[in-house]
């Protein structure tokens, strides 16, 4: 039996599920910080990080032509950036 986690097609996948879980994470961010009204604790630092993080995983998945991934990761930049966005919303213009 060969092993799921060195076939090309599970590997190729392994990808898309990464990026949803992530975006859970930057919409689980989101909900809080808008139920909350408050962006305490968030790092833009640490936020922008992920952004470049998903920048050069779109990069990659550019280069080598797997347009789902490299869709899903731009997805995820788009969502990012609402986290980064968000956080300087409540840092800097709530009040």
């Amino acid at each position: 039996m060969t092993n799921p986690f060195n076939d090309p097609k599970w590997l190729d996948r392994s990808t898309i599920v990464a990026t949803i879980l992530l975006e859970w994470a930057n919409v689980s961010q989101l909900w809080r910080m808008w139920g909350e009204r408050t962006s305490a604790g968030q790092s833009v630092i640490a936020w922008c990080s992920v952004f470049v993080a998903l920048a050069l995983f779109m990069n990659f998945y550019r280069a080598k032509k797997m347009t789902i991934q490299k869709w899903c990761s731009i997805g995820g930049m788009i969502m990012n950036s609402s986290v980064i966005t968000t956080v300087l919303y409540f840092r800097y213009w709530y009040r």
